[in-house]
C-alpha cells in the first residue's frame, strides 16, 4: 500500500494571498508563508498539490507507449508562432541534462525560472556581466525550445514554468533510456 504525503519544511519561495500582519482589514497581497498555523489553509492547498503531482509523477512510470512512439516526435523541428524550432537530441548530454533538470521535483510545485535552471547548469553565476547575460539567453533559447515541443509551459503573471504531462513521460522516459543497461534488456527478452 502506497501512503502519500508532503511536509513543507523549507517554506522559502511559497506565497499566501493575505493581508498584512499590523493591518488585517488592509488590501490582500502575495506574502511569504508563515511557519505558525496562520497559513495552514494555503499549506495544505500546497501539500494536496505537491502530492497530487507526485501520483501523476508515479503514473508515468507505467505508460504503455514505447520509448519509441514517445521519443520520436521529439526530434523532429517543429513551427510555433511563425517560427521554426529544431528537434530535440534527447540522447545529446545537453538536451539531456536539461530534461534532467526540469524534472526535478524541487521544481513540481512553484514551477522553475531561468534563474533556476541557469544555477542547476553552470553552478553559480560568473562575476562578469557579460557571460552571466549569454548564460541568461542560452538558457531563454532552452525554455523557448521546450516550450516549442510541449514540455512546459508558462505560468501566467510570472516568470515560472511548470512540466507538462507530455514533458514529464518524455524525461521520464529519456532519463530511463540513458540509466538502462543491455544486461537488463538481454534478461527481459
Amino acid at each position: 500500500m502506497l501512503r502519500v504525503e508532503a511536509t513543507i519544511h523549507k517554506a522559502e519561495g511559497l506565497k499566501v494571498y493575505r493581508p498584512t500582519e499590523g493591518n488585517p482589514d488592509g488590501p490582500l497581497r502575495w506574502l511569504p508563508l508563515r511557519r505558525g498555523v496562520a497559513d495552514l489553509h494555503r499549506r495544505c492547498a500546497l501539500s494536496q498539490r505537491a502530492n497530487e503531482a507526485y501520483l501523476e509523477a508515479l503514473a508515468v512510470v507505467d505508460a504503455p507507449e514505447t520509448l519509441g512512439t514517445v521519443l520520436t516526435p521529439l526530434s523532429r523541428s517543429v513551427q510555433r508562432q511563425g517560427r521554426r524550432f529544431r528537434g530535440l537530441q534527447v540522447m545529446s548530454a545537453e538536451d539531456r541534462q536539461v530534461l534532467a533538470v526540469l524534472n526535478r521535483g524541487e521544481f513540481t510545485i512553484m514551477g522553475i525560472r531561468n534563474r533556476d535552471l541557469r544555477a542547476a547548469l553552470y553552478g553559480q553565476a560568473p562575476p562578469d556581466a557579460k557571460t552571466r547575460q549569454q548564460q541568461s539567453a542560452r538558457v531563454s533559447r532552452w525554455l523557448a525550445l521546450m516550450q516549442a515541443h510541449g514540455l512546459i509551459h508558462k505560468v501566467n503573471r510570472s516568470h515560472r514554468y511548470m512540466m507538462t504531462d507530455k514533458g514529464r513521460l518524455c524525461a521520464t522516459a529519456v532519463l530511463a533510456a540513458t540509466d538502462a543497461n543491455i544486461q537488463s534488456f538481454a534478461q527481459a527478452a
